[in-house]
């Protein structure tokens, strides 16, 4: 997720411009020898980091831009059709989404692990395979069963508070007290998340067929 933060002047002093560091996904230094771009998000000083690096009073934190969901489909699709080249499926793996429970399901090998939401109305499970001791949503798939899950969370207990960190990150607040005691908001929150959740479960069932159709190499 990119990184927003107040930025320095050329005396180091803090100005009120916002800066904003995208997530690197490819380094070029990966591919060519010292081709080290595009640059990575800088790290927040701490310990013997105290140069070329974050200060606490720039107020670093992830930012949430949004992109329309045509937008989102379509990078999927080509992402997975054509990043093939030499049978590299890595892209299409880091989307990978099935089914548990049928035929879309396999053997989690060693050093990963599944993660999976349930879909209370069809009582369909999905899941993806993570290494073990990866990052925060180190894939796309992790990502949305991620984001899946705090829906469902909500959508249960629509005053839960703090809310999952998925969804803090989009901008969304707690209710107050007022509010978690009132039978009528508390309808209206749950059907809210629970559209959410729905739409997260398509946008899981995209993910599963577009793996079927590009995530083998013939």
């Amino acid at each position: 997720m990119p990184l927003l933060y107040r930025s320095l002047d050329n005396a180091s002093g803090l100005t009120s411009n916002p800066a904003l560091a995208q997530t690197r996904f490819v380094s070029g230094k990966d591919l060519f020898a010292g081709f080290d771009y595009p640059k990575g998000a800088p790290q927040r000083c701490a310990g013997n980091v105290t140069t070329n690096c974050l200060k606490a009073n720039q107020n670093a934190a992830p930012v949430h831009i949004p992109i329309t969901w045509s937008s989102q489909t379509d990078a999927l699709f080509l992402g997975a059709a054509f990043f093939k080249t030499n049978h590299d499926l890595s892209y299409a793996k880091a989307n990978l989404v099935f089914k548990l429970g049928g035929a879309e399901s396999f053997t989690i090998p060693p050093g990963m692990h599944l993660v999976e939401v349930a879909d209370a109305i069809t009582g369909s499970r999905y899941g993806t395979v993570e290494r073990d001791g990866a990052p925060l949503d180190s894939t796309p798939a992790i990502r949305s069963i991620g984001l899946a899950n705090s829906y469902s969370l909500m959508t249960q207990n629509p005053a839960l508070c703090p809310l999952p960190d998925a969804l803090a990150l989009l901008g969304y607040q707690c209710l107050d007290a007022a509010e978690a005691n009132n039978p009528a908001i508390l309808k209206d929150r749950s059907e809210y998340w629970s559209k959410g959740f729905q739409n997260s479960i398509r946008d899981l069932d995209l993910m599963r067929l577009v793996y079927r159709a590009y995530g083998k190499a013939f």
